[in-house]
């Protein structure tokens, strides 16, 4: 048992000391971001500053920079935080494409910290994608005064529009997933469908093609998914394309890198090389469209370490169609078996994402795109249930809107300006998602059916629900109940362990002799020296940490105490052994036989063996005659009392 007490304090300090270690050697917290010129301050010096400073950091004019920041502002795509205002997001993301920078960088450079960072760049990512309809849009379909200016081109590329080339985007990819992205010239890759114009606008993007791709797939799959040209129109295109009435691309096998007023062997000798030549001239502008994209944000020449679908995440843009197709989906799988407490289980997203695709394939959205979605459609009916709970609100079932006052809406927009949004806006799921979260049936709906095409367009409802990235909401930390309650067995076990007794060691297994008795009494209280008799009360906050080193030296001397006394029990031991007493018993020969024999009933207590050695040579004799007189006389009692 005393063993077993030992081994378990052992055990026990081996986990307290590291702990306690590494409590009292922690070095004191040195500010990390100790710079004068903080990020804010930064961004507002590029912009007041010299405008190539501007440029070459932002990649754009000061200007520009500011509008864009504004724009972003009011269409509630990036809303300022308490440290982090709007044109420092802006000016994180657009360092880190224009220099490729890494986190550390930025985290360096704009004094905060990498999950600061990441949150905003991650937000300034969202809102850059829902900018792509207002940004990249079909071209013209008037010629362009480049061709009917030029007699060059001019009537022969009249109805060109633009040009279209696919580039190479280096990517980094798990080596399971590699084999698909490596292109002809065995580098990781994915492949760029861009199309331009003659202004080097680009008018249509298709991302997310693995590396190993041809560039005639690639536009196959963006004509199947909705890239359209206009009729009558079309798009010059290299020899890699087929050449189509759409899509006009060179003779094959003929000459087109000419010059009309070279040398005899460089002029085009027939209609052919001269169109191929004309042909190229044109074509050279979505060249150095992409030659300038990739020169202003050299982010696009190197593999990041980005996800694959962070770097293919140029998507369709979340429309009403969409939405309501999403809540539809979302209603189908809202079973027990698909969806717990805490929302739908993997399975059920996987089911979800694979029938929204199936449905839509032109949208390609990815998983982590429809789960935010669906976050941010549960955070708005969950803020309009809010306000239309309130005095003076209620809800139109005709406009499916709030339905108040211009005073109380100002009352709400005071307490909080984000609610802004809702004001005057139609959010025709609402029903819909009060049933899906709160269970209750919408009361205009008697059999629910999907109806992807009478959805109304943003464009067409004018008051449309525009959509806004949001971030998702962490999560809170969870403890579990084993870790819980081993933290506790090892707090408590470390307070019995400080108060240690005496009456903690005896053994349940009988009564304990007096010499073992002494022996656990002799320990504990070498424990409650060393530790202290006192309870250990549990430190208040700021209380100072026991220093390590009287610890661990209070607990060393505790077991050298130990063994100290282990060796001198063992020696006693030995010196009072049987084996002992038997080799003075046979050194004495005035001892009759009998008494010897009968004296190994009387060393059978330690007690006995203890008094018969200590005793002087002369007395022993008459001591063991002594003792083995009682137990003949006692045997003798026993014999008689049995008769």
């Amino acid at each position: 048992m005393d063993m077993e007490l030992e081994e378990e304090d052992d055990e026990m300090m081996l986990l307290i000391f590291p702990a306690l270690y590494l409590a009292s050697t922690r070095p004191n917290k040195i500010p990390c971001h100790t710079s004068k010129l903080s990020g804010a301050e930064y961004i507002s010096e590029l912009l007041n500053g010299h405008p190539r400073r501007c440029c070459n950091n932002l990649r754009m004019e000061s200007h520009i920079f500011q509008s864009l920041s504004d724009h972003l502002r009011s269409k509630n795509l990036l809303q300022s935080t308490r440290g982090v205002m709007v044109e420092e997001q802006l000016g994180m993301f657009m360092y880190m494409l224009s220099r490729n920078a890494s986190f550390g960088a930025l985290t360096d450079r704009f004094q905060h910290s990498p999950k600061t960072v990441h949150r905003h760049l991650t937000s300034c990512f969202s809102a850059m994608r829902s900018l792509t309809y207002d940004i990249i849009k079909p071209p013209s379909t008037q010629c362009h005064w480049k061709i009917s200016s030029n007699p060059k081109f001019w009537p022969y590329f009249e109805n060109c529009i633009g040009v279209i080339d696919g580039t190479h985007v280096p990517i980094t990819i798990s080596s399971c997933e590699a084999a698909p992205y490596r292109n002809r010239k065995g580098s990781l890759s994915q492949n760029v469908m861009l199309a331009c114009d003659f202004d080097l606008n680009f008018v249509y993007i298709s991302t997310g093609w693995e590396g190993s791709a041809s560039d005639a797939g690639v536009l196959h799959s963006a004509i199947k998914y909705g890239f359209k040209v206009p009729e009558g129109k079309f798009y010059l295109v290299d020899g890699g394309y087929a050449n189509t009435p759409y899509f006009v691309a060179p003779y094959r096998g003929v000459r087109y890198h000419l010059k009309e007023q070279g040398r005899k062997n460089c002029r085009p000798k027939d209609y052919k090389e001269l169109f191929n030549l004309r042909h190229a001239l044109l074509r050279n502008h979505i060249e150095r469209a992409i030659g300038v994209l990739k020169m202003r944000f050299p982010i696009l020449k190197v593999a990041t370490f980005y996800p694959i679908e962070t770097q293919m995440a140029l998507r369709a843009k979340w429309t009403s169609k969409y939405e309501k197709a999403l809540v539809d989906i979302l209603m189908e799988y809202n079973v027990s078996h698909y969806r717990g407490q805490n929302g739908w289980c993997t399975e059920g997203w996987n089911k979800i994402v694979r029938e929204f695709n199936k449905l839509f394939p032109e949208a390609k959205f990815t998983k982590s795109q429809i789960q935010d979605k669906e976050t941010q459609l549960k955070k708005d009916f969950k803020a309009i249930k809010s306000i239309k709970s309130r005095s003076g609100f209620s809800w139109d079932h005709n406009a499916l809107m709030i339905k108040t006052t211009p005073e109380k809406w100002e009352e709400v927009i005071e307490e909080d300006p984000k609610l802004k949004r809702y004001e005057n806006k139609s959010f025709p799921l609402f029903e819909s998602l009060d049933h899906l979260y709160e269970g209750k049936t919408p009361a205009n709906t008697i059999a629910r059916k999907r109806s992807w095409d009478g959805c109304v367009s943003e464009e067409a409802q004018g008051t449309g629900w525009r959509s806004l990235e949001v971030t998702r909401e962490q999560d809170e930390e969870e403890y579990t109940v084993h870790s819980v309650q081993r933290q506790e067995d090892i707090g408590r076990s470390f307070g019995n362990m400080a108060r240690q007794s005496g009456d903690d060691d005896l053994s349940d297994e009988g009564e304990p002799d007096i010499e073992h008795q002494q022996e656990r009494g002799e320990q504990a209280k070498a424990r409650r020296d060393a530790l202290g008799s006192h309870k250990r009360k549990s430190n208040k906050q700021g209380a100072p940490i026991p220093r390590v080193e009287e610890t661990m030296s209070a607990f060393l001397n505790l077991k050298r105490e130990q063994v100290r006394s282990q060796k001198q029990a063992s020696k006693e031991g030995k010196e009072f052994s049987i084996a002992c007493c038997f080799e003075v018993l046979h050194s004495m020969e005035d001892l009759s036989d009998d008494i010897k024999v009968m004296a190994s009933d009387v060393f059978k207590d330690p007690l006995n063996r203890e008094m018969f050695i200590r005793y002087e040579p002369r007395l022993r004799s008459l001591w063991l005659k002594k003792e083995v007189n009682k137990l003949g006389s006692l045997g003798t009692s026993m014999s008689s009392s049995h008769i």
